[in-house]
């Protein structure tokens, strides 16, 4: 699996739906290095992703107790 069929399956499962439509893009030379190397080597989250990450684990948690 490529890194955007993973990407747009981790998209798709956190949303809850298909998405219906894909669009491509270029990135010049100096975009692409940019977005590779926040992928290995990301950045420190943020207190408001962690809020969203332990949000959404909770609410998971929850479903999945709720419903088995």
């Amino acid at each position: 699996m490529s890194l955007s069929e993973d990407i747009l399956k981790i998209t798709t499962d956190f949303v809850g739906k298909d998405l219906v439509q894909t669009e491509s893009i270029t990135l010049s030379e100096k975009d692409w290095e940019i977005v590779t190397s926040a992928i290995k080597d990301p950045p420190e989250l943020n207190s408001a992703l962690k809020t969203a990450i332990n949000r959404y684990k909770k609410d998971k948690l929850e479903k999945f107790m709720k419903n088995g």
